[in-house]
């Protein structure tokens, strides 16, 4: 994943760095290898100061708008993972599988496309197929890919090109968060242009449902809230409310309701039917 400050706050002291040239001309591309302070598990971080240390969000700036430059900043991220998953022996291990989340990775399985040795398996996830990761064509020789690519077959998208339609067209397995999405995405209403595309390859489409584990995430063992509590005492939850009130500055009236979502702030997730009429909507 990007370099980001705030990850390089978090992560273990770097333990390598492995220079991997200027393919882009944005500067050199450096692969740092790293873990969480609590796992051993390698992660490896790309590092670019022109591309990824900003004071802003990781895909817009302070103004909401996207980054003018995000076709190269994951461009080159993609090229970073499709140069790894076929050249193991820079990080001295060797993937059985690439596995692509979202647009942001799309772009790896059409490196591996263009450069005509894709000889391992890539599987794409689906969360949210509305961030398509489309560009303008004007835009498109700055990645190094191959024109070839670009067809309605291809990563081609109503005129522009498309770093999700590439990871769904030349990946050999795709999967969503859930079976129903998995069918949703196949209709006009929920396919956001991509419905025919998935039409065509729904073969290797596969929905597989989000879980948490219960034995870590429950309420009653739950380690990261104040409060445990079951079914039996939800009571208990308000020392919970409580504490998420204190903790976000909010009024400590336990008698209003308190909503807490990890979301897009946008129309697609139906904030609009909490707060009528609202800025944020």
């Amino acid at each position: 994943m990007p370099a980001y400050q705030g990850i390089l706050e978090k992560v273990a002291p770097i333990q390598k760095s492995i220079n991997l040239g200027n393919p882009f001309g944005v500067g050199d591309l450096l692969l740092l290898e790293t873990h969480i302070p609590e796992n051993d598990t390698p992660i490896y971080l790309l590092q670019c100061q022109a591309l990824y240390e900003r004071e802003d969000g990781p895909y817009v700036d302070k103004n909401g708008l996207d980054f003018e430059d995000n076709h190269i900043r994951f461009a080159a991220l993609s090229w970073a993972t499709a140069t790894l998953a076929l050249h193991g022996s820079l990080i001295e291990w060797q993937a059985d599988v690439l596995h692509l989340n979202d647009w942001q990775t799309g772009f790896a399985a059409a490196y591996l496309e263009s450069w005509k040795v894709k000889h391992l398996p890539v599987v794409t996830t689906v969360h949210n197929l509305r961030y398509n990761g489309s560009f303008d064509m004007n835009q498109f020789s700055s990645t190094h890919l191959s024109t070839e690519l670009l067809s309605m077959h291809g990563m081609e998208f109503y005129g522009r090109f498309s770093g999700l339609k590439a990871g769904l067209v030349y990946a050999d397995a795709i999967t969503t968060v859930s079976p129903t999405y998995a069918k949703e995405i196949l209709t006009p209403e929920y396919g956001d242009g991509l419905d025919g595309t998935l039409k065509a390859i729904q073969h290797k489409l596969t929905g597989i449902l989000n879980g948490v584990d219960y034995d870590q995430w429950a309420p009653e063992v739950d380690s990261l809230i104040p409060q445990n509590y079951s079914i039996e005492s939800l009571a208990l939850k308000q020392t919970n409310k409580l504490a998420l009130l204190r903790e976000n500055g909010l009024s400590e009236d336990l008698s209003k309701p308190v909503f807490g979502v990890v979301s897009r702030l946008t129309e697609q997730k139906g904030w609009i039917l909490f707060c009528k009429p609202c800025p944020l909507c």
